[in-house]
């Protein structure tokens, strides 16, 4: 039999507005039976609510019990729904009160009784419609439980139909309400889904203590549909319901826990919710070493009922380690932190990553000794390859690690890639193995920070006694720990690799020898060197590759070095060695704001008065000097394009500048090899589509090539920036400042360095 709400009068409602004629509201107040209702599971058989609890109520006539009436979401409002929020008054009495209004009621509607209906929580209900048998409420697939309790957000509860009585009553004129509250009689509401509890027992001991990650219930066989949204009818008692998948939305046949606190699976009790039904499982335990998958018969989920199996480990029961074992010639690699158009870097949204090759896949996570702040990863570099930086802010700590979250096996050789991208900034990077309380340090490398560019540098670590276990990288003993290491590529067992402390040789005419430090890694090989021409020898000596070149008694000359290892594709690598001429130069052409003001004048007499344009471009030829020998000149003809020369003059600080549009500084004639620009000006050189200063060499004059991150930097603050770029292609004798985009660039001086021969 239904309950009977009947109005009571005299209940103010001073906070809202006069209701339009014909509308009416209902302030109502619901007892809930306390002796047959629980909201959550507390082992004791009785209710327990919490405090901001909510129901989601709906009304309907009499003559229609199936058709819910339009209310509004409040006073005053026009109605557009078709349910009101009940919001609990004590959650700690003994049959808690909620308390609620359903608003705008019109006198179309309006009836001496209504049929009142409920679902708890409001929160669960995914579609309130007109239609009372077709709502929907929610079951999501992911829920997280606590080693006492199932995720009690989703502890849904159907209210047994009740009456509302309007009929005997004092009406509030001013107002247009009607007070009500339980009559005598309180509500009852009986649970719409199962719950389970499940326990693992005979967990052979080298899992036993592996900390639960997430569990897994996945229905196998008939039926499949554990959770999901379903159709409920509210009209209906809740031995008469049935749940079906709602149109048009999803169902799952899995649910997916993840434990709020760290317990060892010996220890791990899974709470959960599903749809009632029988099913047959498939349950994983996920640890960060392993996955323990369990198949049982017969899970019975069944309404306001706990099914409660304990899963004892079977000699059948599935382990899946995520141990990587890399066999005599396997390799692992990760060697760039993106995937697509999005980096896969570990961040504070994802803090485990899964990195490696396809069949070797393995989950890295950070973690901070010592840190007292919320610290994580970030992303570094763009555009790709991104880099794994260790720390988002300040380390507390003092360290950042890096770790693999299971074991590899079968370590030769790892070769990483370290930097800190914070200039200056002292560290050390070690790299170790960790399994259980055995730590094996395969090395350690001090490393000073750049910040210029995130290129960092490869190192190399043997591992000679064959050690396994979960791989760490720390960075440590930072000078200031307000910076940002990182990790770049990383290897384990990489191709066979010749490593030469040099880059390319750039030598006078005058005949010479170098040392040059050389290792060979990742094989038993002995290397072979070579020269391409006679008057390069070299030799290789315990560790030393040596190299000679003769005098050069003429032009400019070109060879290479080559060491070699003859594996399978055959290893090896190369390094240029040029020699200048007896005849070549090196020049540097120094010029300042006033001496481009004054070349103008003698180009353009009227620049800087009323009658010259804002704007103007001239060519003039400039002397460049020896660097070694101040009496070697070298003509330089340079191209001013869109210079602003009324602008230009003395500054606040009497300095001169010189003010440049979207103009260019660059040479018309090749000028041998250029070496390096330095710029002083309010702007910095940028390699970006955005920006204000930039600096561009060509070998032609016309394709010109913007240089590498690592070969730029700058230093300085507004308003004057030193901006230093190399060129590294000794093909490219021509050179363009250019200031392309944004507002003018302010320059006070710059130097251009080059080889003539």
């Amino acid at each position: 039999m239904a309950a009977v709400l009947a109005v009571l009068a005299g209940c103010s409602k001073t906070e809202y507005k006069t209701m339009e004629e014909g509308v009416r509201n209902i302030s109502l107040s619901v007892a809930v039976d306390g002796e047959t209702t629980r909201a959550l599971y507390d082992g004791a058989g009785r209710i327990k609510f919490e405090k901001y609890n909510k129901f989601a109520g709906a009304i309907a006539k009499a003559d229609d019990p199936g058709t819910a009436i339009k209310v509004a979401k409040e006073s005053g409002a026009a109605a557009s729904i078709y349910k009101s929020d009940f919001t609990i008054a004590d959650e700690t009495a003994e049959s808690p009160v909620f308390n609620g209004n359903i608003y705008s009621v019109v006198d179309a509607d309006w009836a001496d009784e209504f049929l009142f209906y409920g679902v708890f929580p409001s929160s669960v209900v995914y579609s309130a419609e007109q239609n009372l048998s077709k709502w929907a409420i929610s079951l999501p697939q992911k829920q997280a439980s606590t080693q006492s309790q199932w995720d009690k957000k989703y502890t849904a509860m159907l209210m047994q139909p009740a009456t509302i009585s309007t009929s005997d009553n004092t009406h509030n004129d001013q107002w247009g309400e009607y007070s009500a509250t339980v009559n005598g009689n309180a509500v009852k509401f009986a649970h719409i889904f199962g719950y389970g509890r499940i326990d693992f027992a005979g967990i052979p001991e080298e899992y036993s203590g592996l900390k639960v990650k997430s569990v897994t219930i996945k229905a196998v066989g008939g039926n499949k549909m554990l959770a999901g949204n379903v159709t409920l009818d509210i009209t209906k008692s809740i031995d008469e319901v049935e749940l079906a998948p709602y149109s048009n939305s999803s169902t799952y046949d899995s649910i997916m826990l993840t434990p709020e606190e760290t317990v060892p699976v010996s220890d791990y009790v899974a709470w959960f919710v599903a749809l009632p039904g029988d099913y047959d499982v498939e349950i994983t335990v996920s640890t960060a070493k392993a996955d323990l998958i369990f198949e049982r018969p017969g899970l019975h989920i069944r309404r306001s009922e706990i099914a409660s199996p304990t899963v004892n480990f079977k000699e059948t029961d599935q382990v899946v380690s995520h141990d990587v074992i890399l066999a005599e010639g396997e390799s692992w690699s990760e060697e760039n932190y993106a995937s697509g158009y999005s980096h896969n870097c570990i961040t504070s949204t994802y803090p485990v990553r899964s990195w490696g090759p396809e069949g070797k896949k393995m989950n890295f996570y950070l973690y901070y000794p010592g840190q007292t702040n919320n610290n994580y990863g970030t992303n570094l570099g763009y555009p790709s390859p991104y880099k794994q930086q260790m720390a988002y802010q300040y380390l507390t700590g003092g360290q950042a690690v890096l770790a693999s979250e299971a074991s590899f096996y079968g370590i030769k050789l790892v070769k990483v890639n370290l930097g800190i991208y914070t200039a200056d900034v002292t560290g050390k990077f070690t790299v170790r193995l960790v399994d259980g309380a055995k730590t094996t340090v395969l090395g350690s490398v001090d490393v000073t920070g750049v910040g210029s560019n995130y290129d960092g540098q490869n190192y190399f670590f043997d591992n000679p006694t064959s050690a396994s276990g979960c791989l760490e990288i720390c960075a440590s003993d930072l000078s200031d720990p307000n910076c940002r290491p990182f990790v770049g590529a990383m290897y384990l067992n990489p191709d066979p690799e010749i490593v030469i402390s040099t880059g390319d040789i750039k030598t006078s005419y005058a005949a010479a020898d170098f040392d040059i430090p050389y290792a060979v890694y990742s094989s038993e090989l002995e290397p072979t060197v070579s020269t391409s021409d006679s008057w390069i020898t070299a030799t290789l000596e315990n560790g030393l590759l040596k190299v000679s070149v003769a005098e050069n008694a003429g032009t400019k000359r070109k060879g290479t070095v080559t060491i070699s290892l003859a594996t399978d594709p055959v290893t090896e690598t190369s390094f240029a060695v040029t020699q200048t001429s007896p005849t070549s130069q090196e020049c540097v052409l120094s010029l300042t704001a006033q001496d481009i003001y004054d070349a103008a004048k003698l180009e353009e007499p009227n620049i800087g008065t009323a009658e010259a344009k804002a704007t103007s471009s001239f060519k003039h030829t400039f002397k460049a000097k020896g660097v070694n020998d101040s009496s070697f000149e070298y003509d330089v003809e340079l191209e001013f394009t869109a210079f602003n020369w009324q602008k230009s003059g003395l500054t606040a600080d009497n300095e001169m500048a010189i003010v440049v549009g979207k103009g260019d500084i660059k040479c018309t004639e090749p000028v041998g090899v250029v070496t390096r620009v330095v710029v002083d000006a309010n702007k910095y050189h940028r390699n970006s589509n955005y920006y204000e200063l930039s600096v561009v060499f060509s070998a032609d004059g016309v394709t010109y090539e913007t240089p590498g991150t690592s070969d730029c930097s700058h230093t300085g603050s507004e308003p004057h920036f030193i901006s230093t770029v190399n060129n590294t292609n000794e093909n490219r004798n021509y050179f363009n400042i250019k200031t392309p985009w944004g507002p003018t660039l302010t320059l006070y001086s710059f130097e251009i360095y080059f080889v003539s021969e």
